[in-house]
């Protein structure tokens, strides 16, 4: 419930936002006679009117940035995970979480490219999808097993964010070079 009253939020402050802008531009249009609007336009010859129109267009337009602003909070609201503590709550951030997966990867997996992409799983849960280049020279299932207990085991353990799943998947097998030998040939 609490995902479907975010969107229905969000939706409403992207509509209240647009109104609101669009009514400002109006006005402005109005003002500068870009938009012909008889009854408007002839207030808008006294001084007084001038203000008024552009009162409200600048209250337009502040009120347009408040619903933007409630729009940016709602999407860095939700790329976050939030749990009650003991004296108040506990947000943990997708990118933070991105940042540790990045970093067990490169300290305990063979040397390789990988991307990796979070989504969030309602209510507090995430699925890791890695797209890794993997050395030949082990079983790929293998390495991609080990990579799927390690995500979740460090996941898990250092943030207290439930891992629902891991995806590897495998975008590229690399094989090592063989050493070459001082004399310009293939070591055996």
């Amino acid at each position: 419930m609490k995902r479907l009253e975010s969107y229905l939020g969000e939706f409403g402050s992207w509509l209240a936002w647009l109104f609101l802008w669009c009514g400002s531009g109006a006005l402005i249009a109005i003002l500068v006679g870009r938009i012909e609007f008889p009854a408007l336009q002839r207030v808008s010859t006294k001084l007084w009117g001038i203000g008024v129109f552009y009162a409200f267009a600048v209250a337009y337009f502040f009120a347009g940035c408040y619903f933007f602003i409630l729009i940016i909070r709602a999407h860095g609201r939700r790329g976050q995970l939030v749990r009650e503590g003991p004296i108040g709550e506990i947000q943990v951030s997708l990118w933070a979480i991105a940042g540790l997966v990045r970093q067990t990867l490169r300290q305990e997996m063979p040397a390789g490219r990988f991307r990796i992409k979070l989504t969030r799983l309602f209510p507090q849960a995430i699925k890791i999808r890695v797209r890794a280049e993997l050395p030949g020279h082990q079983s790929v299932v293998r390495v991609s097993e080990e990579i799927q207990r390690l995500l979740k085991e460090r996941v898990e353990e250092r943030t207290g964010v439930e891992v629902e799943k891991v995806e590897v998947l495998v975008g590229g097998i690399f094989l090592a070079r063989r050493a070459e030998s001082p004399e310009g040939g293939r070591a055996p």
